[in-house]
């Protein structure tokens, strides 16, 4: 794997966990952070460009993974693209307001498509492929 695929995907692994709080509007750190939807403290505007960020952020290092390591799986990244962008979808819609559902699923779905967490299990996989001679 050639060296700037390497920085490139650690750096956006790391700063998608750096933009866990922040407001991309103001450029400056919320204090409540961005986990879930707080009326008192953000608007919903930041709230929702915050996700779409780090949802975009994360579809790109699980793009650049799957470009170095799995170049003829493309339906595979296709299905896992949608798959994060529904779910992703789904955990924004109900964060809206304190539904059941929301508050119990939410601490499932946010690792799964906000955070970095599949692309390091998808580049944990890529490296311990066996090799072929």
């Amino acid at each position: 794997m050639k060296y700037k695929y390497w920085i490139i995907i650690l750096t956006l692994i790391l700063l998608n966990f750096g933009m866990q709080g922040l407001n991309l509007i103001a450029l400056k750190n919320n204090g409540c952070g961005y986990y879930y939807f707080n009326s008192n403290c953000m608007e919903w505007m930041d709230f929702l460009l915050n996700k779409s960020a780090r949802l975009s952020i994360n579809l790109l290092t699980i793009w650049l993974i799957y470009k170095q390591f799995f170049n003829g799986h493309k339906l595979a990244y296709l299905s896992l693209t949608i798959g994060l962008i529904l779910l992703s979808a789904l955990d924004v819609f109900f964060l809206q307001k304190n539904y059941f559902f929301a508050m119990r699923t939410h601490e499932y779905i946010h690792p799964i498509a906000f955070s970095p967490l599949v692309a390091i299990i998808i580049l944990i996989f890529a490296l311990n492929q066996p090799k072929t001679l």
